[in-house]
């Protein structure tokens, strides 16, 4: 389920998503880099949620496209690095940690680069 406002987005799972709703989700996170207004900026999911398939399902579609953009790259690596210098342990992608960052917070907009 999403819910939507005019500035961001919040995914509510629980692990019974079709491949075809994760397609759509990883869509709504990361077309336009997580920029667009209304980019899904939040996952609420059960705490036993597997993050697996909605990494595959995102890789599929967006890991090359995000992976060849210099601007998205410098801007992880940037991410990547506050993150490890603020938070204890290392961000979590699963499969793919060169990917995207996955953490868990209760902040709706992610912090600004």
């Amino acid at each position: 389920m999403l819910l939507r406002t005019s500035r961001s987005s919040v995914a509510l799972l629980n692990g019974s998503e079709t491949p075809s709703q994760l397609d759509g989700l990883a869509q709504d996170c990361f077309l336009y880099f997580g920029l667009g207004c209304r980019n899904v900026s939040l996952m609420l999911v059960p705490r036993s949620y597997n993050f697996h398939t909605f990494i595959t399902q995102a890789a599929s579609v967006f890991r090359t496209l995000l992976q060849n953009h210099s601007g998205y790259r410098n801007a992880l690596r940037h991410a990547r690095a506050c993150f490890m210098m603020t938070e204890a342990g290392t961000p979590q992608g699963g499969a793919l940690p060169d990917f995207f960052i996955l953490k868990e917070s209760d902040q709706l907009n992610p912090p600004m680069a």
